[in-house]
Parts: structure tokens; C-alpha cells; sequence
């Protein structure tokens, strides 16, 4: 499956992913969503949009990329094609820096048996033509 953009008018624009499944989510956020159709669209300061795009990763959990999107030139600007894996609920919370995600940081051993995931809030922002990823709290 492929990804494109379509602004109000004109031909859409193909976002350049590799082919895997793209899942129609909705993303809960504190901020409105501009995209229609599962793909979570946030305005960044420069004027461009941050695009938040799930990717079924089975058996694995889900996978997160990003896109930055200048509108008015209807162009991609940069693509960073896995962040990592997000927790269960795609959360996208505004952050006066940017957008913080609720991500899967990693995977520790359940006493017992088994493991769970350790998440944290990765903030993204752009930083010149690029997608900059920086987790919140140092690593444990």
C-alpha cells in the first residue's frame, strides 16, 4: 500500500515509504487534526505540517513515520520512515517545542515470564529541512 497527499486542489502528492500496510488510525490529541482518512496532519511554526503515519509491523507492535509537508510548494519536505514503535493508542500531545508522541522506548523482562514495553514521550520537532526525535527522559 502506498501513501499520498491531496490538498484541496490538484494532483496528489506520492510520500515516498516503503510498501508495508498503512493503518487508517485515529490519533488522540489535544490538538486539531488537518488530514482526513487515518494519517494524523499538525501545523509545525514554520508554516509547514507534521504527518504522523502508523504502519502494521504484525507480529510486532505497530510502527510510527513522519513527514514534513510544505503545503504551499505541495511538496515533501523530509521523511523519516520508522521513529519506532508507538504504544497501544496513538497520543500526540503539543508541546510548546513541538509534538510529543507516546512511544514504545523498549521491551524489559517480566519477572515470571514475558516482557512489556517501557514507553516514554519522544519529542518531535523540525529542525531546518529535517525531523529532529528526542526522548523526553534519559534512558534508564
Amino acid at each position: 500500500m502506498s501513501v499520498s497527499v491531496r490538498f484541496d486542489e490538484g494532483a496528489p502528492i506520492v510520500v515516498s515509504l516503503p510498501p508495508r500496510l498503512y493503518l487508517a488510525e485515529r490519533f488522540t490529541s489535544n490538538v486539531q487534526n488537518l488530514c482526513v482518512g487515518g494519517i494524523a496532519g499538525y501545523p509545525l511554526r514554520s508554516g509547514r505540517t507534521l504527518l504522523l503515519i502508523r504502519q502494521d509491523d504484525r507480529p510486532e507492535s505497530d510502527r510510527l513515520a513522519a513527514v514534513i509537508l510544505d503545503a504551499k510548494a505541495k511538496a515533501v519536505v523530509s521523511i523519516e520512515r520508522d521513529l519506532g514503535e508507538v504504544w497501544n493508542d496513538a497520543i500526540v500531545v503539543k508541546d510548546p517545542r513541538g509534538y510529543r508522541v507516546l512511544m514504545n522506548r523498549q521491551w524489559l523482562a517480566n519477572v515470571g515470564d514475558g516482557e512489556f514495553p517501557a514507553v516514554d514521550w519522544v519529542l518531535l520537532d523540525e529542525h531546518g529541512a529535517s525531523i529532529r526525535r528526542r526522548w523526553e527522559t534519559p534512558r534508564p
